[in-house]
């Protein structure tokens, strides 16, 4: 599992409309080599909170696999007025 966190660039919070949109968005540009199984989106007061269950053989290679996921998609992703934050490959335990 990866988390990974789309700021809103105006500064405003994340909505449920945008949160299915980014959702929907993703899987239309993943490919095969991004190893996709899952995506949970909500949002939160900065954005849209992201968590990408990634296929892969040791969390490194899910977070560059997320990474590559959301570098493809940072144009369309910009254009709903979005931008890439942070990513982390390990999620907090509880």
């Amino acid at each position: 599992m990866v988390q990974a966190h789309l700021l809103s660039a105006a500064g405003s919070a994340g909505t449920h409309r945008d949160a299915h949109l980014l959702q929907d968005l993703l899987w239309a540009h993943a490919r095969p080599d991004h190893a996709l199984e899952h995506i949970r989106a909500h949002a939160v007061p900065h954005g849209i909170e992201l968590v990408l269950f990634v296929r892969a053989e040791t969390e490194a290679v899910a977070s560059g696999r997320a990474h590559s996921l959301l570098s493809h998609a940072v144009a369309p992703i910009g254009r709903l007025g979005y931008v890439v934050g942070s990513t982390s490959d390990r999620l907090p335990e509880g």
